[in-house]
């Protein structure tokens, strides 16, 4: 029962005021293998994305993104070159700010792919994400 792969991100934000943010970031898929006794990491796609979050009330924030994802498999940079390998999602949901510490700050996200629907094969409409920054 593991998950047939993560996404792992890193994300840089500007804070445009004390109601909105704005970032950029990257994100790499991990393969975990086929089951429990045959783990085996290897990569499976490549992302770029772009976010603005604007503060709704308290710690609910309505955000936005725009990203670009490779989800095929490589091994080798210039199988990146495909531009139409490369998947187009348009983001829009809500966020939850939480404490996880002194200095982290976690949020869980609930985001509708607005693009999903023309994608062949067709992606995921909803995208559940959890994530930790530092405050």
């Amino acid at each position: 029962w593991l998950p047939a792969t993560s996404d792992l991100a890193i994300t840089a934000a500007y804070k445009l005021n004390d109601q909105s943010l704005a970032g950029i970031g990257l994100a790499t898929a991990v393969g975990w293998g086929k089951d429990i006794r045959n783990i085996t990491m290897s990569y499976e796609g490549i992302g770029a994305r772009s976010f603005l979050d604007w503060k709704l009330k308290g710690s609910i924030w309505i955000s936005g993104g725009f990203e670009l994802n490779y989800r095929q498999s490589f091994s080798r940079i210039e199988q990146l070159k495909q531009l139409d390998a490369w998947q187009e999602s348009a983001l829009v949901g809500l966020s939850k700010q939480f404490p996880a510490g002194k200095k982290i700050r976690g949020d869980v996200r609930l985001l509708w792919d607005m693009l999903s629907y023309r994608q062949l094969p067709q992606s995921q409409a909803f995208i559940f994400r959890i994530g930790y920054s530092l405050k």
